[in-house]
């Protein structure tokens, strides 16, 4: 049930009032906000599907080579979106086949099918990790890898194709013998069945949380997850056996998780009921692993407008962003979607919620928040059906601001708006002190009129209360009614409903 609020409080003309967020590309960032990723300037096809922050305001991205053998590569940019051109790594990989991972002296990690690595922050080979820089582990020549370094300096990654697998080595990279056997885990859920992790998170006891989809019992794909004790068994405490699988609407995939302070999960991905109509969702979860109700419709929320969620991320506010797409190339659309922390739409981002990114044929993958709080997300562009390019954007999150008229004189003039929310039609109470003209206008966040209810009215002096049908083509969002009274200007916040 919508909670209804009544806001009579009045923003007098000498006051500047914030009422929205406006969204765009960040200038000083690549060229208009975009910085495209060329892996290999021979190649410069790489699909950017991965990325790491360095607290210095630095890019961390992997991607891969395409015809350059079965390379994969990871690159270095600058806070502005240019190259690092001193940094540049190279290892055997696959396509979607690597994780990222940054450790607090500002090391990094590199997990591909050829093994984990370990290199200096300059890019240098770091020869006191494992053999030579490199760890042999299992690598199942998965669609993902995915890697977290946990709060003991353990380094943890998960990977799969056929089954859930995770290994856990020692900070020089040593196998940790307490986890698993000889540190690693393999969970098959059938023989047969088809079991792919694109995630992986770690809680701050050591327990680790796989994500990714699998095809037990038929029906397509379900999102998958899998919650280990930090000794790698399953935790029987998390939905069955450790296992939380759920089709939804028949299908599903799972593509970024967040685990959140209280040790409820958010996730995004998709669902499908026939395999041919698909949307993006973004789910909550209890620390039990049952959806939680509180949130969305029975702990879901569907977002039939893209076709998946790619990737997901919380605000220090504890609101969510979540970035997905559609599918009709050559004109594909990205979305940018920030709910409130109960799952509903932010009405102060965006248009109720949601932007649509201006540039279309693309794809994104993952976001992250940088320090700014600035959204930054990688993708990959297709070229052909053959060739595609990678790319990084950064979003700026601004504040929009009504300013009020200067105000020439103290006449006593007061409003009100009920209900507020409102759907379509609500009331607006005034007080004027004399008889004379009203003019009614409606404002967007920026202070732009978008409707004109009326210019000029007379009304009699006193309590007056008129019923106010907002246009039927308004789209939800916040809003400010400005009543001009004279040379007196009086503004009222308004919220439409979806």
């Amino acid at each position: 049930m919508k909670n209804i609020v009544t806001i009579s409080t009045l923003f007098l003309a000498t006051l500047s009032v914030s009422f929205g967020q406006s969204v765009t590309f960040d200038s000083t960032f690549g060229v208009n906000g975009i910085a495209y990723i060329s892996l290999d300037k021979d190649y410069p096809n790489a699909y950017g599907d991965d990325f790491v922050l360095q607290p210095d305001g630095k890019i961390l991205i992997a991607g891969q080579l395409e015809g350059f053998g079965s390379s994969g590569a990871m690159q270095r940019y600058f806070p502005d979106g240019s190259r690092d051109t001193a940094f540049n790594i190279t290892q055997s990989g696959y396509l979607f086949d690597y994780g990222l991972g940054l450790q607090p002296d500002g090391k990094i990690l590199f997990y591909t099918d050829e093994g984990l690595y370990r290199f200096y922050p300059s890019g240098a080979a770091d020869s006191t990790f494992g053999t030579n820089g490199t760890v042999h582990i299992k690598t199942m020549n998965s669609f993902g890898k995915a890697l977290q370094v946990l709060p003991d300096g353990k380094i943890a990654v998960g990977t799969g194709v056929s089954a859930f697998y995770a290994a856990r080595v020692n900070p020089d990279g040593a196998v940790d013998s307490t986890f698993g056997t000889n540190g690693e885990v393999q969970y098959d859920l059938a023989p047969t069945d088809v079991d792919v992790v694109y995630t992986l998170n770690a809680y701050t006891d050591g327990r680790l949380l796989l994500g990714g989809f699998t095809s037990l019992g038929g029906g397509g794909w379900k999102l998958s997850l899998l919650r280990l004790n930090p000794d790698g068994s399953a935790d029987s405490t998390f939905g069955v056996n450790g296992w939380v699988i759920h089709g939804l609407k028949g299908g599903s995939e799972c593509y970024g998780v967040v685990i959140l302070a209280d040790e409820k999960i958010l996730l995004t991905g998709y669902t499908t009921e026939d395999g041919s109509q698909y949307e993006g969702i973004v789910a909550r979860l209890n620390p039990d692993g049952s959806f939680d109700q509180s949130f969305g419709d029975g702990g879901v929320r569907y977002f039939p407008e893209f076709l998946e969620g790619t990737g997901i991320a919380v605000a220090p506010d504890n609101k969510i962003v979540v970035i997905g797409h559609t599918f009709s190339f050559p004109k594909d659309t990205l979305f940018i979607v920030r709910l409130l922390e109960n799952g509903q739409n932010d009405p102060d981002f965006g248009n109720a919620g949601v932007y649509v990114c201006p540039v279309t044929s693309r794809y994104f993958r993952t976001v992250h928040l940088d320090a700014q709080e600035r959204i930054v997300v990688s993708g990959y562009q297709p070229i052909s059906d053959s060739s595609k390019t990678g790319f990084l954007m950064r979003f700026q999150v601004r504040t929009a601001s009504v300013s009020a008229p200067e105000e020439h004189d103290n006449i006593d003039l007061t409003a009100s708006y009920y209900p507020n929310p409102v759907l379509d039609v609500g009331h607006l109470k005034f007080h004027l002190p004399t008889p004379g003209g009203l003019s009614l206008g409606l404002l967007d966040v920026y202070g732009g009129i978008v409707h004109q209810f009326f210019t000029n009215r007379y009304f009699e002096a006193g309590a007056q209360q008129i019923p106010l049908h907002l246009p039927v083509e308004l789209p939800a969002g916040r809003y400010t009614l400005q009543l001009l009274y004279g040379r007196t200007a009086r503004y009222v916040p308004l919220i439409k409903l979806p």
